[in-house]
């Protein structure tokens, strides 16, 4: 049978997921009381704990990065559900 997607691009999987230790340039997507989710080029999202942002203790996130911001960040840990730890600690 033809697959009919009546004009619309065929659907899509997940994003492919990064390799652990790999060096990402990501862009600050959201900020929480916990930390920074990240969107990575060419994958899913992933979270940069606070205690991630930097070596020094951070108080607040906003402290460290801003909503649309450009960082570089390196991943430490995939976990189950294909969620992404991220580091700033580079």
């Amino acid at each position: 049978p033809r697959d009919d997607f009546r004009g619309r691009p065929p659907p899509r999987g997940p994003p492919p997921l990064p390799e652990i230790r790999s060096i990402h340039r990501g862009t600050v997507a959201r900020i929480t009381t916990f930390g920074a989710f990240i969107r990575l080029e060419g994958h899913a999202d992933g979270l940069c704990h606070i205690s991630q942002l930097a070596d020094e203790r951070v108080e607040t996130v906003g402290d460290v990065v801003s909503e649309g911001q450009r960082v570089w960040v390196v991943v430490t840990e995939l976990r189950e559900n294909n969620k992404i730890s991220l580091s700033m600690k580079l």
